[in-house]
């Protein structure tokens, strides 16, 4: 076969692709002979090859290996598998297995998981040794009855002396029964910064699996991280010689659309944790703009304003803001103007708040739905919304103008206000297809925002898929519905596809069914059975001109709802001067009946929060696990081929420097090592008529 090279009269790389067709199955040796050079170089063996083999692991050490052929998918009945293991450079024979009418080999017992494979018919045998890895499917379900400890702390930080509430929730689950746990004891054990013991109890469960107590934490000792601690369970926090904030500085959203040019005030405000106002306090402020080099990178600043202001009565003060001018012919560029405040009290404290103001090209910011490369169901239409904000993040209704395209025609468009759900039913009765779904956004400076966003269209109906799609593979619900039942569907636009399809549940049993289909789309229904257990999972699988396509889905047993409601109710009679206000909550069950519950509640300073933030964290989790078995490929090593072409050597001198120091991040490097000391040395290149000069600028630096 000759092939001609494109000509590089420019000496730049190209690339090309050579096909060799039409040869049958066999071992070949190539080489390469370049035209008026009759020596060949080093060749290389191309084995070609009808066969693949495809692998999975199945529970209790077992594999499955199927040989197919590689263009149709169909298996090889009474292929040869042949295993290999590597010696002296080389492989030698360890074993030989004969596939069933199937194409099927069952490995059982098997103790190795990286196997040489080969597989052979009498016709076909160049396939090469491929390396396989074939791991362990250790799936396991268990009934085991497990007990649950979760620990609490009124607050996160103390001071030394202080009093610890602490309190505590035991419980048994078994899959997704949970019970509290009466009468259990354990210790609680109150341990410092060093891991010491200082302090221990006993206590022990009531009727809701629940115990309290306190520690009072001794008025000396090492500061730091400090934990509380039963049978494998921790709860950290501090114990620190803090000072209490008194109050807190936030500035008030911006809601206003803004742009290069325009100036506005941001109010702040300062107030205790209390709500109170901070009344006649200074205010220093500072508006730094921060040019941003990429989208939302902090930059290097470029602006500085400084200023002063008093709070009013309701502890509010204003800081103006200017933002400058762009010149003219940039087209996109963003900025980033960060308001700081630090408000000083008579007393003599200081907080600060920070408000950052982003700045950019357009104005505002436009979000469509995410539907990039998905399929949507006709018959489970999705609410579409088009997001749109300012600079801010903050939700500017503005009417969106969108169109639908199909091969880049317009089929739909209308107009709709931004951040309100809408179901686009006119959409959803175009015909199954490829579609393109383009929104925009025009804001005050007439600046077009547009997004644009690739989706199918199909019916659960249709008979195949649209044209485009490769594989498609679809569920009805996460979870069996209330009847009891599921739907998966499946398709391809391949022809005579041979599928492996596969459902799996329980402890790793498994349903295993083979179908031939052509351009088709089918549906699969269940009904849920009690040996499903936490639910099934289906698996699809076909190779086809070698290429192996796989889908699985899972869907899993309803979880159970044991969410509490939680509903407050407040009261204070108006008629009565100081009257005091109650507070009553109402703990339901999910079918809304009251409860019969105890609640857990703690009530400390806001303010403590500023130091360490305090939540408490406690979710019942209840697990589906599903058995898995996927289909892979074995691995085939791929060929290398190298060789050279006779070829004109030109040469050139190049440059040379005795040394060259660069700084990056304020850290000067210099042969690739880091210098820490005195300064650093810039260097630029300039080129004479018969040497390169080095020119050099010492620059100071702060030492390290």
């Amino acid at each position: 076969k000759h092939f001609d090279l494109p000509a590089t009269p420019d000496y730049e790389v190209r690339k090309d692709t050579l096909v060799l067709e039409g040869l049958e199955r066999g071992l070949y040796y190539a080489l390469a002979v370049p035209d008026g050079h009759g020596a060949a170089q080093e060749g290389v063996l191309v084995p070609v090859t009808g066969l693949q083999i495809i692998h999975r692991a199945l529970p209790d050490r077992r594999g499955e290996l199927v040989v197919l052929d590689k263009r149709s998918g169909h298996p090889v009945p009474g292929a040869t598998i042949n295993f290999y293991k590597a010696k002296d450079g080389g492989y030698e024979l360890k074993d030989s297995h004969l596939a069933n009418a199937e194409g099927v080999v069952l490995l059982t017992g098997k103790k190795e998981r990286n196997y040489c494979l080969q597989a052979q018919t009498a016709t076909d045998k160049a396939m090469s040794i491929r390396h396989t890895w074939i791991g362990d499917n250790s799936y396991k379900v268990t009934d085991k009855t497990e007990v649950h400890v979760e620990l609490f702390t009124d607050r996160s930080i103390y001071r030394p002396g202080q009093t610890l509430h602490y309190s505590g929730i035991v419980y048994s689950q078994r899959k997704d029964d949970v019970r509290a746990k009466e009468g259990e004891v354990y210790t609680i054990r109150l341990m410092d910064a060093d891991g010491k013991l200082v302090q221990k109890q006993e206590v022990r469960t009531d009727a809701y699996g629940s115990f309290s107590g306190t520690f009072e934490l001794p008025e000396s000792g090492k500061l730091g991280e400090w934990r509380l601690q039963t049978k494998g369970v921790w709860n950290y926090f501090r114990v620190e010689e803090y000072k209490r904030p008194t109050f807190e500085v936030a500035f008030d959203t911006v809601r206003t659309r803004y742009q290069a040019g325009d100036s506005i005030r941001v109010t702040g405000v300062a107030r205790t944790f209390a709500g109170a106002p901070v009344q006649g306090a200074k205010v220093k402020y500072l508006v730094v703009r921060l040019e941003n080099t990429y989208w939302r990178m902090r930059g290097a600043e470029t602006s500085r304003v400084t200023g002063e202001a008093v709070t009013d009565g309701e502890g509010r003060f204003e800081v103006p803001v200017h933002f400058l001018p762009m010149e003219e012919g940039v087209r996109s560029w963003y900025y980033t103007y960060e308001v700081s405040a630090d408000v000083t009290t008579l007393a003599g404290e200081t907080q600060e708040g920070v408000l950052e103001l982003p700045l950019a090209s357009s104005s505002l910011i436009l979000f469509i739905p995410d539907w990039e490369g998905r399929t949507l169901v006709k018959e489970q239409p999705r609410e579409w919304i088009f997001r749109v904000s300012n600079l801010m993040n903050v939700p500017m209704d503005v009417e969106v103008a969108y169109e639908v395209l199909s091969q880049g025609k317009v089929v739909l468009q209308g107009k709709q206000v931004s951040n309100k759900l809408f179901t686009p039913q006119d959409m959803y009765d175009l015909p199954s297809g490829c579609y393109q779904l383009k929104a925009s956004v025009k804001d005050g400076q007439g600046k077009v925002n547009e997004q644009s966003v690739t989706f199918t269209l199909l019916s659960l109906d249709d008979k195949r898929l649209p044209q485009g799609m490769d594989v498609w593979c679809h569920q009805s619900a996460e979870e069996f519905g209330a009847d009891g039942t599921a739907t998966v569907y499946f398709g391809s636009t391949e022809k005579d596809v041979y599928l492996f399809y596969d459902v799996m549940y329980g402890h790793g049993k498994m349903e295993r069914r083979h179908l031939e289909f052509s351009d088709s789309l089918m549906a699969f229904r269940y009904t849920y059975r009690e040996e499903y257990g936490d639910g099934m999972r289906c698996t699809f699988a076909f190779l086809k001109n070698g290429r192996l396509h796989t889908k699985e889905v899972t869907v899993r047993k309803p979880r159970p709802d044991k969410a509490l409601q939680l509903k407050w109710k407040t009261f204070r009679d108006k008629l009565q001067p100081g009257a005091k206000e109650t507070w009553t909550l109402s703990i339901l069950r999910p079918d809304g009946k009251p409860a019969d519950a105890q609640l857990l509640a703690t009530m400390y300073d806001a303010s403590l929060d500023r130091l360490a933030p305090h939540d408490w964290r406690f979710n019942l989790v209840f697990a589906r696990i599903f058995p898995n078995s996927w289909w892979s490929n074995e691995h085939a090593s791929p060929l290398y081929w190298g060789f050279t072409f006779p070829m004109d050597v030109l040469k050139y001198h190049p440059l040379a420097y005795s040394s060259l120091d660069v700084v990056y991040e304020g850290v000067a490097v210099r042969n690739g090592l880091r210098m820490y000391k005195a300064s650093a040395a810039f260097g630029s290149v300039r080129k004479t008529e018969e040497e390169v000069v080095f020119e050099e600028e010492i620059v100071p630096m702060v030492q390290q």
